[in-house]
Parts: structure tokens; sequence; C-alpha cells
């Protein structure tokens, strides 16, 4: 997900993702959320920030999906929400 993360911007928003990455039990920063959930079909994708807007906000997350799972980095910062159906697997 780092890697598509639009030429190295959220490396450089978010400089601690580094060390999340190499030392494990770094935690996330608190503004990020790590979600996975199940996914259907026989499709990869990798995806660079995406917004998707309803009623009830907005979410910017990164997504990258092998069935059965999708793993997503969701945006917390003020006036985003966390991606629905999705399980925090950081327990955040």
């Amino acid at each position: 997900m780092m890697d598509v993360a639009v030429h190295d911007r959220l490396l450089r928003r978010y400089p601690e993702l580094t060390k999340v990455v190499r030392q494990p039990g770094t935690p996330l920063p608190s503004t990020l959320r790590l979600g996975l959930t199940v996914v259907l079909g026989t499709r990869a994708r990798l995806s660079s920030p995406v917004c998707r807007a309803d009623p009830e906000g907005c979410v910017v997350f990164i997504e990258a999906a092998l069935a059965p799972f999708s793993w997503t980095l969701s945006f917390l910062e003020p006036g985003l929400r966390s991606l629905p159906h999705t399980a925090d697997v950081l327990g955040g």
C-alpha cells in the first residue's frame, strides 16, 4: 500500500510509517487505521488513495486486495471517517 501511495506523499506526510514496516510492534499513527475485510472474485487490485463520499461522510483509503482478503489503510483526519465494513486489525 505504501508503494502505490502517490509518489511517496504518504511517507512524506507520515514518516513514522517507515518505522512501522521496519520495526514490528511499532504502532500506526493515530490518524491511520488498518482494516481487513473479505472480498469476492478472482482479481487482485491495488489502489492509490480513493475518496468515497456518501450521506454519512467521506472516507479516504488505500487498498490492497487479493481474494479472500482486502487490506485497507483509512485516513482518520478531521472530517473523515473510517471505512465501514472492515475490521480494525490493530484494535484501535
